[in-house]
């Protein structure tokens, strides 16, 4: 949990500086996260951390259909999973936009 921590604020100081190269990096690194903490049963933490990989991830995704479209279907699953686990609705628009990029 440390180390994925530590990758996501790594990460948001470099995107904050040149988000043209560090976002999708920001993306995974909170993918990771997530994934971590759903882990670690904590389930509406990782649903959070996987929303805003998403968000960060879906212009760029839009962009590069064929390089990000498998990391995007990545976190939109686990987003999906995380949201059931915590009991959460997930966010229905960013749901349909990742999916419209995915088909």
């Amino acid at each position: 949990l440390a180390a994925t921590q530590e990758a996501v604020a790594l990460y948001r100081q470099l995107a904050e500086e040149n988000p043209d190269a560090f976002l999708p990096d920001l993306a995974r690194s909170l993918g990771a996260h997530g994934l971590v903490l759903l882990q670690a049963g904590r389930p509406a933490e990782a649903a959070a951390a996987l929303r805003e990989g998403l968000q960060h991830l879906l212009p760029w995704a839009r962009a590069w259909p064929q390089a990000l479209g498998a990391l995007l279907g990545d976190l939109l699953a686990a987003y999906l999973t995380a949201c059931r686990a915590a009991g959460l609705d997930p966010d229905e628009k960013l749901v349909q936009q990742a999916r419209s990029v995915l088909s």
